[in-house]
This record gives C-alpha cells, sequence and structure tokens, in this order.
C-alpha cells in the first residue's frame, strides 16, 4: 500500500510572480513553460525563482537540454541550497474568466522530474484570462495562480494551498517592466549575448 503523502503548503515570491506574468504577457498567443526553483521538504515548498523556457509545445530534447543547463546554472552559484523544485505552464491568452487548463505536456515533465531526482514537484497552472484583470486592479493575483501536487492517481490533481509573498510588489514591478521576458528559446534565437531572463534578474532590477 503507498504511503499517504504529507499535505503541503506553498509559498511564492515576488519576483517569481513578476516572471510568470511577465513570461504570459511577452508571449500572448502560445503557451509557455518554465522551471521553478526554491526550496522543498515534506511539508512545504519555497519558490524563489524560474526561468522561463519556452512559449511553444516543448520537445524531449528542449526540455531535456533546459532543465541540464538550469541545473548548471544552479550547481554553479555559490549558495547551494536552491533546486529544481517544479514546473509551471499556461495556455494561450485567453479570454477573462476561463479556467486555466493543466497541460498533457507539462504534466509529462513533472511526472519526468520526479522520476530522475525529485520525489515531489510541483505544477504550478497560470490562469491567463484573468492576469490582464489583476494588473488593472479587478481581481485577487491569488485567483491567477493554482499549484498542484502529485495525487495516488500518479497525476499532479491534487490542489495544494498556497501564498503570494507581497503580490502587489509583482503587480507593480510588471508594469514598470513592459511584460519584457525573454526565455531559453528568445535567447537562443538571439544568440549568446542576449539575456535569458529569470526571476533573479528580475530581483536585482525591480526589487
Amino acid at each position: 500500500m503507498e504511503t499517504e503523502l504529507p499535505r503541503r503548503s506553498v509559498s511564492i515570491s515576488p519576483e517569481v510572480l513578476a516572471l510568470l506574468f511577465g513570461h504570459a504577457f511577452s508571449h500572448r498567443t502560445t503557451p509557455i513553460h518554465g522551471a521553478l526553483i526554491g526550496k522543498a521538504s515534506e511539508t512545504k515548498v519555497e519558490i524563489t525563482d524560474a526561468f522561463p523556457i519556452c512559449h511553444e509545445t516543448p520537445t524531449k530534447f528542449l526540455i531535456e537540454s533546459s532543465l541540464s543547463l538550469v541545473q548548471s546554472t544552479l550547481d554553479g552559484n555559490t549558495d547551494k541550497s536552491p533546486e529544481i523544485v517544479g514546473w509551471y505552464t499556461a495556455p494561450e491568452l485567453t479570454h477573462p474568466g476561463e479556467s486555466s487548463k493543466q497541460s498533457p505536456v507539462a504534466l509529462r515533465v513533472v511526472a519526468g522530474l520526479m522520476s530522475t531526482s525529485l520525489s515531489h514537484p510541483v505544477l504550478l497552472a497560470l490562469n491567463n484570462g484573468t492576469i490582464l484583470e489583476v494588473l488593472n486592479g479587478l481581481k485577487d493575483p491569488q485567483t491567477v495562480v493554482s499549484v498542484f501536487g502529485k495525487d495516488f492517481g500518479n497525476q499532479w490533481m491534487e490542489k495544494l494551498d498556497h501564498k503570494l509573498m507581497d503580490p502587489e510588489k509583482a503587480v507593480k514591478s510588471i508594469a514598470a517592466c513592459a511584460f519584457d521576458v525573454k526565455d531559453l528559446t528568445d535567447h537562443w534565437n538571439a544568440g549568446a549575448a542576449s539575456e535569458w531572463t529569470s526571476a533573479a534578474k528580475f530581483k536585482k532590477r525591480f526589487f
């Protein structure tokens, strides 16, 4: 019999929320995907950084290459504690009020993370349809994000409690940066001298 998993809570830093919003708005007409960075225990996940990967349906090669690059970046940091704790995704920009859907590709990615290194990665889904309403002050930023953990059916359908840390600061920073987020595929297309945006870079620039 499978051991019951402890229920975990998830906290999301303002710079991560800002990056997620910016990534979604930088590529409004396509789905987006990215890696979540932070610290994880049996009872808590702290998401403190994120790397935007692509604005398309990622291939297996892109997923494996991007995760290898993210891990290499983490290994090169002086602070060795952050790790890949999950994956985020959002569909192409839809109409306000439409709910976010879990991407089959994202489900496969988190399942792959679990099989390689992480015991219980999380899946974060953005509700693209409500982001504009949040930026206009019409909705609570909490409504944009849903976080899921692994359930007993080996899917990521268990909704986890999550808390956005200082979401007002994140919303203000998005207005300041004009949604300019460059993901890994943007970086590859523009050349080695171009930027690959991360939430940590958002933090240095706007927080």
